[in-house]
């Protein structure tokens, strides 16, 4: 419910003291909605609605929203988001319907099957759309999950799990040259929590430096 997950959101940026970022996606597989009781069809009017509302619960002091799948009025929402005016919100798809979904309600996109090489016009048909806003615009593109067994969508040769320095220097530099901004590797297996900040670390330590 837009509600409740208004109130998650918001109640983890307050207490991460600004850290959160968010990514919506109306999904594409019937057979959950049909699980769930939710008309397949109407997923994109009910996600519409749905971002409204959470965005009216997030910027406005006495929140009021009325539409078809969800109602309110007059209701106290606290706490608002750390970041103002809210989250980043990210919108995730390839469609027309999820970039003109972005470009209404989002502050960035996260591509799903569109090809690198095609970001740039994706973006462009985004940021022409009269619902934009303006301001800055992120582009997130994920290395940190790849050949997930048969049959499970592979992004490129990119997306493996072991990179070494060199491989991840190089491949920001490919990605940034296609409008990504934002980017995450994967953490290769390791056996435990410090194992995992070790690995952090020596991220920290050899790898951002080479960026600004």
């Amino acid at each position: 419910h837009p509600i409740a997950m208004a109130k998650g959101l918001a109640t983890a940026d307050w207490l991460s003291g600004g850290r959160l970022n968010v990514a919506f996606g109306v999904g594409w597989l019937k057979g959950e909605f049909d699980a769930m009781g939710v008309p397949f069809e109407k997923r994109g009017k009910i996600a519409d609605e749905y971002l409204a509302a959470i965005i009216e619960l997030f910027t406005k002091e006495w929140p009021s929203y009325e539409g078809e799948f969800v109602s309110f009025k007059d209701v106290a929402f606290e706490p608002k988001c750390a970041q103002k005016p809210h989250v980043p919100i990210w919108i995730g798809g390839d469609s027309d319907a999820a970039l003109k979904r972005c470009a209404r309600f989002g502050t960035g996109w996260v591509p799903f099957l569109t090809k690198p090489d095609d970001f740039r016009a994706k973006v462009d048909y985004i940021t022409s759309q009269p619902t934009y806003k303006g301001g800055p615009f992120e582009v997130m593109y994920t290395l940190a999950s790849g050949f997930i067994g048969e049959g499970h969508v592979a992004r490129d040769g990119r997306g493996k799990s072991i990179f070494t320095a060199q491989e991840m220097i190089d491949t920001v530099g490919w990605m940034k040259d296609r409008g990504v901004t934002i980017a995450s590797f994967a953490i290769p297996p390791v056996k435990d929590a410090s194992a995992y900040l070790d690995y952090a670390q020596w991220f920290v330590e050899e790898i951002k430096p080479k960026f600004k």
